[in-house]
């Protein structure tokens, strides 16, 4: 397993620096932002945002500028102990080539988010060594009702304790409602019927991944991470369907990535993909069926609530015999 670069913990006092490298701030409701900002400050810990996160663009490249301008300000910002993105999106990868890394890894700090923010998340961490982390983006911190204290105890136990050896446990329930409309609105649970172990087995290795056709665009460039004894972390959106994932899953066959990695460790997808049980199942037997290594499938992470937050960089084990997934050792300094 590699050792990585470990940004510094947050604490009491500390403040986060919000950026929009993906979707711009302004797709967010008022309400929904000062909400985000109560969750942070519940853990005694400011909120500053970018200068640029609610500027909109009719073509995303055209706020490259800014937005590397903002993610650059942050990472040389003394007073930012961490960076969070807002939201998801599209196009983080169009920022990529533009980044300072050697400035990013001089200046070691939390980044985290989710979904589109991967393409950031791997390249960091394949040009700099720094370990990032797959997790709530800042307006997913705004939700108020269950299951989303299942949430913050990883988010807190990851970043904020900086516990070792964290092991993944199975929440009770989970949503994929819409509550980010209405969130006052009671919020609709169903029972979480736990992870499904598709191929059995044991294993160690470093975290790479994220959303998993994110990762595919990276790919071919000299951003992406190597997959060589990884653990693989893959999610997909509701926007997706059943043959949009089996493409994805077979193009990352195609490319080897399956003969290189030590495990592969699956989030749970949205209801609206219309994927049944037995669809996933059959679908994951299909693309892993030449490979002897555990896979894992239905864990929290993903766009459905509640997530995990998981350290890309950080270390892994893996047993299907024990029902154990382990982040092994501090992910932060």
């Amino acid at each position: 397993m590699e050792e990585a670069i470990k940004p510094p913990k947050l604490k009491e006092g500390d403040t986060v620096g919000i950026i929009a490298p993906a979707s711009s701030a302004s797709l967010i409701r008022k309400e929904n932002l000062e909400m985000a900002a109560k969750t942070l400050k519940a853990f005694k810990i400011k909120t500053k945002y970018g200068r640029n996160i609610f500027k909109k663009y009719s073509i995303s490249s055209l706020g490259i500028k800014e937005k590397l301008q903002d993610i650059h300000d942050m990472f040389l910002n003394r007073e930012i102990k961490a960076i969070m993105a807002v939201i998801g999106g599209y196009t983080s990868n169009q920022l990529i080539p533009y980044l300072d890394y050697k400035l990013i890894e001089g200046n070691p700090k939390i980044l985290i988010g989710y979904s589109d923010i991967t393409a950031l998340q791997n390249a960091i961490f394949a040009k700099t060594g720094m370990i990032t982390f797959s997790g709530p983006c800042f307006a997913t911190l705004a939700q108020t009702q269950e299951p989303f204290s299942f949430e913050k105890k990883y988010f807190k136990k990851i970043l904020i304790d900086g516990e070792s050896d964290i092991e993944v446990k199975e929440s009770k329930f989970w949503s994929d409602d819409e509550w980010w409309k209405m969130p006052n609105k009671k919020r609709e649970l169903k029972k979480n019927t736990g992870w499904k172990i598709i191929k059995k087995g044991g294993a160690t290795g470093t975290i790479v991944g994220g959303n998993l056709s994110t990762i595919l665009l990276l790919l071919g460039t000299p951003y992406c991470p190597n997959f060589e004894n990884k653990i693989l972390f893959i999610e997909e959106g509701p926007e997706m369907n059943l043959g949009m994932v089996e493409r994805m899953l077979f193009q990352l066959k195609q490319a080897e990535i399956f003969s290189q990695i030590k495990g592969l460790i699956i989030g749970r997808f949205d209801s609206k993909t219309n994927l049944t049980g037995k669809d996933e199942k059959e679908l994951i037997e299909g693309a892993m069926k030449d490979y002897k290594i555990p896979v894992i499938f239905n864990v929290d992470f993903g766009h459905t609530s509640p997530m995990i937050t998981f350290p890309i960089g950080g270390n892994c084990e893996i047993d299907t015999d024990k029902k154990l997934i382990k982040f092994v050792g501090t992910q932060v300094a």
